[in-house]
């Protein structure tokens, strides 16, 4: 059997499926041997490890044939391990307060600091009265609670590679979408996944 080059990625293993000769029969060896590994072997429910088996249960798994659609490659793997968090996380992301300074009207103003002090001592007149009367607005503290944080910026970047990933699948394998891919969509298209930056 000829073997894949060690730096084939995942999009050239897909593209070999659709080619001819060598390289496909490369290829469907390679996701067929995932895909019965991915069907037989049991993996930690938490890291996603392997899991060791007693060699009698792994024998009756042997002897049921694993569903040839969807095929188990390591893609596969990978969103099954990570479905339950994925979708749970999109719901409730971790949020912190944030602060920046801001001009406000003074009707809005419910903190200030050193900064904010030193800014209205630089403005003509005697008085706040006087120093606020041609420009009623101060610069102050304005509290926000924010979810750009780091490991919001982690999942998103997470998702944005697995829905790449997944469209490869679904174009070059011809498998049925993956019901996690318009989910995702939605959400990197909802205004919480444009808050967050880039990781």
């Amino acid at each position: 059997m000829p073997t894949s080059s060690p730096s084939m990625t995942l999009l050239e293993l897909y593209r070999s499926l659709k080619g001819q000769g060598a390289d496909r029969e490369c290829a469907h060896a390679l996701l067929t041997q995932a895909h019965w590994f991915a069907g037989n072997a049991d993996f930690d429910p938490k890291t996603g490890d392997v899991l060791p088996q007693a060699l009698t249960p792994f024998l009756a798994k042997l002897a049921k044939p694993v569903p040839a659609v969807p095929l188990r490659d390591r893609v596969w793997r990978i969103t099954e391990h990570a479905r339950p968090s994925v979708e749970r996380l999109m719901q409730t992301l971790n949020e912190t307060p944030r602060r920046e300074h801001a001009l406000l009207p003074v009707r809005s103003v419910r903190e200030l600091d050193a900064s904010s002090f030193i800014k209205l001592s630089n403005r003509p007149g005697r008085t706040i009265r006087e120093k606020l009367a041609g420009k009623p607005y101060l610069q102050a503290i304005r509290r926000f609670q924010s979810i750009d944080l780091p490991e919001n910026r982690l999942l998103k970047a997470f998702l944005i590679r697995l829905v790449e990933l997944l469209g490869l699948r679904r174009d070059y394998l011809g498998e049925q979408e993956d019901e996690l891919l318009p989910r995702v969509h939605s959400w990197l298209l909802s205004d919480e996944g444009k808050a967050i930056g880039c990781w």
